[in-house]
């Protein structure tokens, strides 16, 4: 797990928020694992925000 984001399969970064950032290590794991794997999309997470496009371009 990467220090609070995490790159999801469509190429784009995301990073971990507020809430996210208050789960617990496990609870992060798993949601890096759904992130990681697609069963997850970074725009149903609160507290994942995306920071890169899959282009690599910065997301204001």
């Amino acid at each position: 797990m990467g220090h609070g984001w995490a790159c999801v399969p469509d190429g784009r970064v995301v990073e971990f928020t507020e809430p996210a950032k208050r789960l617990t290590h496990e609870a992060r794991r798993a949601l890096y694992d759904d992130l990681t794997s697609g069963r997850v999309q970074p725009e149903d997470v609160p507290g994942v925000k995306v920071v890169r496009d899959a282009s690599g371009e910065l997301v204001d």
